[in-house]
């Protein structure tokens, strides 16, 4: 095997060890998917970071943050919430019981429909929500920081149609 060179990354070398062991494997898809993994990997865990500064776990940052994106009142029904955060019933109640006992979010009956609870974001978890949210905007920025307009637009034009396409195999449903 030829010696590394200094600018290959993981993907690189090992693509190059396939090639080596296996020389008519074409490895071109790995060379992006695996790329996109070990990426993803290393948003999961920076973004974990970075919430990890408000003490706030990624689940309960996905509430917070869909009440936020919801608008005024920023408040939700239990069932818009499961819906928008893609989980059950139960893990909601849970993750909002939390959000609950930290005074981050509010629950009462819903006034459009008495059978149905609203979950509301309190002056406290909208505080909290907005400065965990700017975090995250700031350190995606530096971390794309890489690219000139015209690449992060590329990239992310590319990115969105690997997107829709698993969206389309998925039946249109979202693939988290």
């Amino acid at each position: 095997m030829p010696p590394d060179n200094p600018r290959d990354d993981r993907i690189d070398r090992l693509e190059a060890e396939w090639h080596e062991s296996w020389k008519d494997l074409n490895t071109d898809g790995f060379g992006v998917v695996g790329r996109i993994l070990l990426i993803g990997h290393h948003l999961d865990t920076d973004g974990t970071e970075v919430l990890r500064e408000f003490d706030l776990q990624t689940g309960e940052f996905d509430v917070l943050a869909t009440l936020r994106r919801a608008g005024k009142p920023y408040a939700l029904s239990m069932g818009e919430l499961c819906r928008d955060v893609i989980l059950s019933s139960g893990g909601m109640t849970h993750r909002v019981d939390r959000l609950l006992e930290r005074g981050l979010v509010s629950r009462a009956q819903d006034p459009r429909d008495r059978r149905a609870v609203l979950v509301s974001l309190t002056d406290t978890g909208l505080e909290l929500v907005e400065s965990a949210l700017l975090r995250k905007v700031e350190r995606a920025t530096a971390l794309t920081s890489v690219f000139s307009e015209k690449e992060a637009a590329t990239l992310k034009a590319l990115l969105r149609r690997l997107l829709l396409e698993f969206e389309d195999i998925n039946g249109g449903k979202p693939t988290r």
